[in-house]
């Protein structure tokens, strides 16, 4: 869990409310996260797509990238799940925005290569940008994240915090792709619901390979 500390810095906090876990495509499948924030999903069949969900109360409801089921299992899934404070305080006052709550926000961290072991601390791959899939209209973003996690309109690229933010986008599915010039990025899938910030986490982020 993030949460607003003193000056507008965002502070991680190791115990949250309690929060529900469910699959997107399959919402029969929701199981409340345990105190040590693990969790386990099972009986996914090669070649389905899996889109873990999260809600808390006092927090923005959060989906992670799409996944689609391989060989081996998906571990380490991430969720960084944001206060409604910082939600607010990012959209009004660091974005001048008002959210749409017919759209939604999607987010990324352009992850270094060699990350995978760092979790949501994986530093981020400076220098690059990312694009959607469908295009969008350039008022959603990208907004690129300066090294004090605070995302700035002025910023063309990515920093080594490596955040980035898309606002108010219009429903539907996206994948996002990474650019910088000798670098290889995984592009991620991104399922656009109304209300929601789908945010791809390390180490399922748009990473440097």
């Amino acid at each position: 869990y993030f949460d607003v500390g003193p000056g507008l810095s965002i502070d991680h906090i190791e115990e949250g409310p309690a929060a529900e876990v469910w699959v997107y495509e399959h919402p029969e499948l929701r199981q409340t996260l345990a105190p040590d924030g693990r969790f386990r999903f099972e009986g996914f069949a090669p070649g389905m797509e899996v889109t873990l969900c999260l809600e808390a109360p006092g927090y923005v409801p959060i989906m992670t990238a799409t996944f689609t089921r391989g060989a081996s299992d998906v571990e380490r899934v991430t969720f960084q799940v944001l206060s409604d404070d910082i939600r607010d305080a990012v959209t009004d006052i660091l974005l001048t925005v008002s959210l749409d709550p017919d759209t939604c926000q999607l987010a990324t961290t352009v992850t270094a290569a060699d990350t995978w072991d760092s979790g949501i601390w994986a530093p981020g791959e400076p220098g690059a940008t990312v694009r959607l899939t469908p295009a969008v209209d350039p008022a959603t973003g990208p907004f690129y994240f300066n090294q004090d996690v605070m995302p700035t309109p002025t910023l063309r690229e990515t920093t080594t915090d490596g955040g980035v933010l898309y606002v108010n986008v219009p429903v539907g599915d996206y994948v996002m792709a990474g650019d910088k010039a000798g670098v290889t990025f995984d592009p991620v899938t991104l399922k656009c619901r109304a209300g929601w910030l789908v945010n791809a986490s390390p180490p399922y982020g748009v990473q440097a390979r």
